[in-house]
């Protein structure tokens, strides 16, 4: 019950906060790009996370939810990497590197001068605490420990590789 409590405390102080209203007025104020609808998915889902809907609830659509919530935010990060890598202060640059969320991704952007350029996002590394559904249906989170690392080869790579890209988690016991 304390956890319960200070999760809507934290959630109710976020929802009022300057720093949401202030992202979703900027993430408007971008147009058709922006992410205002994003911003009302998130709003919702924090919502019902305080809720006892989410203790008793069989509905997999707030998982689905959460999920398409984190994959948007990733997928805007590398939409705006390719817009990046094809603007006159980047061109001819292939990789772009980000490390903002719990998640690792790698996003092939296309090519450039026919070799493959890629958005990597190489998550955090922090405890990680994953949504996904228990088997009776109700929501769960799986805590883990990710990490991954990134490494570039030189050209003259004798093994001919561009880059390893390695990631990995470890569950803790209980």
């Amino acid at each position: 019950m304390a956890v319960g409590s200070a999760w809507r405390q934290v959630v109710e102080q976020f929802l009022d906060g300057p720093f949401l209203s202030e992202w979703v007025r900027h993430q408007e104020a971008l147009g058709p790009r922006g992410a205002g609808a994003e911003a009302q998915k998130l709003r919702l889902l924090l919502y019902l996370s305080t809720s006892r809907l989410m203790r008793r609830t069989s509905d997999h659509r707030l998982v689905a939810a959460y999920t398409h919530l984190q994959q948007f935010f990733d997928g805007r990060f590398a939409r705006h990497a390719a817009e990046l890598l094809q603007s006159k202060p980047f061109k001819g640059l292939r990789y772009v590197v980000n490390g903002h969320s719990h998640y690792a991704s790698m996003v092939p952007l296309g090519m450039v001068a026919n070799k493959p350029a890629t958005y990597f996002n190489t998550g955090s590394w922090r405890s990680v605490h994953q949504m996904g559904r228990l088997f009776e249906g109700r929501p769960a989170f799986l805590k883990y420990e990710a990490m991954s690392y990134l490494v570039f080869f030189p050209d003259n790579d004798v093994l001919k590789r561009d880059f390893e890209w390695w990631t990995g988690a470890m569950v803790p016991v209980g």
